[in-house]
């Protein structure tokens, strides 16, 4: 009981040194009080304070431009022109719809079936072939197929390519590495999709840095993303033909005439 006693006591003692900090006045402007609890609001409702830290002396300068601007807003009887309170009603029928169509989503959860089977759809289709290649870069054709030659006798490829290739990859004995096809030039991805792993291209391909001789080391299917990688993407998709599909209720319920 003593026990529960002392608890009860810290609790009340730091709801009211919270409450009092609270309500500690930071200034006065024109004679209005502003509190410690005004600021917090105040940062609250902006999105850009939300995100980054902010010293307490930018925060009550922030503030205090905020409330002189809102008072002679008031001064000037701001609100009361038309232009405002057109302005004011577009805001809040946006507001509206948007706050409706929250509604209606949260309450129709979306099925964890529906995205499963999207998942399902869209992530085979993420999947892709890359290839571990090296290649030989060199200026001429008649070069190229010299290197194919001392190939066909046996010479090795990386030390052909350390001697003669004039691409960034040479000192690397050619090696490109993985890659998908779409990352290299079209004529070098479409001849390393024809050829057969540990074979190099029997003809020099040409691109627009030069002549090239491929060897295909390996190739492998991409893994695609996980559920969970693809999820907010399948949701906010799911939840957008929802919402059209809802809007439609809305127009097929609706007695609708026009000229």
């Amino acid at each position: 009981m003593k026990k529960s006693l002392i608890a009860l006591g810290c609790s009340l003692a730091l709801f009211s040194a919270t409450a009092t900090a609270a309500e500690t006045i930071v200034a006065k402007i024109n004679g209005q009080t502003i509190h410690q609890s005004d600021l917090q609001q105040f940062q609250q409702s902006m999105i850009t304070v939300k995100q980054q830290q902010i010293a307490d002396e930018q925060l009550l300068e922030a503030y205090i431009n905020h409330r002189l601007m809102l008072d002679a807003a008031k001064a000037e009887k701001i609100a009361e022109l038309d232009t405002f309170q057109q302005a004011l009603q577009a805001f809040e029928n946006e507001l509206l719809k948007q706050e409706l169509l929250q509604s209606y989503l949260e309450k129709n959860p979306l099925p964890e079936a529906a995205v499963k089977a999207l998942y399902e759809e869209q992530s085979t289709q993420m999947v892709t072939t890359e290839f571990k290649a090296r290649h030989i870069l060199v200026e001429e054709e008649a070069k190229a197929k010299e290197l194919i030659t001392e190939l066909d006798k046996g010479a090795d490829f990386a030390e052909l390519a350390k001697t003669h290739s004039i691409g960034p990859t040479g000192k690397r004995g050619g090696d490109l590495g993985w890659f998908a096809a779409k990352q290299m030039v079209a004529p070098f991805s479409e001849a390393v999709a024809t050829m057969e792993r540990g074979k190099y291209s029997q003809t020099p391909v040409k691109t627009q840095f030069g002549w090239h001789v491929i060897l295909l080391e390996d190739n492998r299917q991409s893994e695609p993303p996980t559920l969970e990688q693809l999820r907010p993407k399948l949701e906010q998709a799911l939840n957008q033909q929802r919402v059209f599909a809802y809007i439609r209720q809305l127009r097929e319920a609706a007695k609708i005439e026009t000229p």
